[in-house]
């Protein structure tokens, strides 16, 4: 039952285990600001979002963001610290480069036989993949408070490893542009796929809850 001025919604609002009243939201947009205050002023962020028993990764996204919440007949919600979510971004990364290195693999193959169009397709969806590895490893840092000039394995530091891979990216276009596939595949084979297992460790000092 409702008090005046107050809306109900279709969805129960659970979190981190307890019921929330969100007032006055028809939309996951509006009761998401609501959550977002009460985790807020516990120093928390909001991290995990089910709706109807699903899991929805991309729960900031505006399709997520529009759904209405009289369509919806759950939301399961819970919190963390910045630093636990970004620990768990950190392990999803490790995962990926294990991926991106065989891709490396494979897509320099590609270049040395005669399919150069699914070839530089795999390169386009392979340089997507770095660019969003080199964004989360930098984000990483920042979160963390960590000095990016500081050696963080061996004398590996975090703006050491994206230098690196930056420069390699270059030289991925540069070939390409000048159409020497060959280059690429040295590329891809003898740079890339390298600095790639070498990065590995560096992750793997995120990957630790604090």
């Amino acid at each position: 039952m409702s008090t005046r001025g107050e809306r109900t919604t279709g969805a129960r609002v659970v979190l981190d285990g307890d019921d929330v009243r969100v007032r006055r939201a028809e939309t996951w947009r509006q009761a998401l600001a609501h959550l977002d205050r009460i985790v807020g002023r516990r120093g928390l962020i909001v991290t995990d979002v089910r709706f109807d028993g699903v899991d929805e990764p991309a729960f900031r996204d505006a399709a997520a963001l529009d759904r209405r919440l009289a369509d919806l007949s759950s939301i399961d919600v819970r919190s963390g610290t910045p630093a636990s979510l970004m620990a768990r971004c950190m392990l999803e990364a490790l995962g990926a480069i294990d991926v991106l290195s065989h891709a490396a693999v494979q897509v320099a193959g590609q270049f040395r036989g005669p399919a150069i169009v699914p070839a530089r397709q795999g390169l386009a969806e392979l340089a997507d993949g770095l660019g969003t590895l080199m964004a989360i490893t930098g984000a990483a840092g920042l979160a963390l408070k960590v000095d990016e000039q500081r050696a963080v394995h061996g004398d590996r530091s975090i703006a050491s490893i994206i230098t690196e891979m930056t420069g390699h990216l270059d030289a991925l276009i540069a070939a390409q542009d000048a159409r020497d596939w060959g280059r690429v595949a040295d590329v891809l084979e003898r740079d890339v796929e390298p600095a790639l297992r070498r990065w590995k460790p560096v992750i793997e000092v995120f990957a630790q809850p604090t």
